[in-house]
C-alpha cells in the first residue's frame, strides 16, 4: 500500500484554510502533529502560522511555535517579515522585556531591517494612543 505524505505547499493551503475559518486551534494542532511526523514547514508557512496565532490572540501558542524555529534555526531560515510579525505581537501583547527580546535576537541574525522598525514603532505607537484615551 501506498503511503501518502503532505507536502508544505498544501500544509500551507490548510492553515490557510482553517485560519480564515476562526479554526486556529485547529490548525495549531495541525502543526503540532506534522512536527511529530518529521514534516518541517517553510518559512512561508511558519509566518502564515504565525500572523494567523498572533490575530487569535493565541499568544502562548505563538511563543511555542518561535521557541521551536529559534530550536531548528539550522532547518528553518527566518526573515524580516518573521522578526516583522514577531515584533508587533510582542509590542502588543508582552512586556517590554519581551520586545527587547525580539529585537535582540532580530539583530543577532543581522534581520533587523527598517521593515522590523517600522513594525515596531507601528506598534509603540498604538500602544501610545491606547494609554492616550484610557
Amino acid at each position: 500500500m501506498k503511503q501518502e505524505y503532505i507536502t508544505q505547499r498544501e500544509y500551507q493551503t490548510v492553515l490557510k484554510v482553517l485560519f480564515s475559518n476562526d479554526r486556529a486551534t485547529e490548525a495549531f494542532q495541525l502543526w503540532n502533529q506534522c512536527i511529530q511526523n518529521g514534516l518541517e514547514p517553510g518559512i512561508i508557512s511558519y509566518n502564515v502560522l504565525l500572523k494567523s496565532l498572533s490575530k487569535n490572540q493565541m499568544i502562548d501558542e505563538f511563543w511555542k511555535v518561535y521557541e521551536h524555529m529559534k530550536t531548528n534555526k539550522n532547518k528553518i531560515k527566518m526573515d524580516h517579515y518573521t522578526y516583522s510579525t514577531l515584533i508587533s505581537v510582542a509590542a502588543r501583547f508582552l512586556p517590554w522585556k519581551d520586545v527587547e527580546r525580539v529585537l535582540h535576537d532580530a539583530i543577532k541574525e543581522n534581520l533587523a531591517t527598517n521593515y522590523v522598525f517600522s513594525s515596531l514603532i507601528k506598534e509603540l505607537k498604538r500602544r501610545k494612543n491606547q494609554l492616550d484615551n484610557d
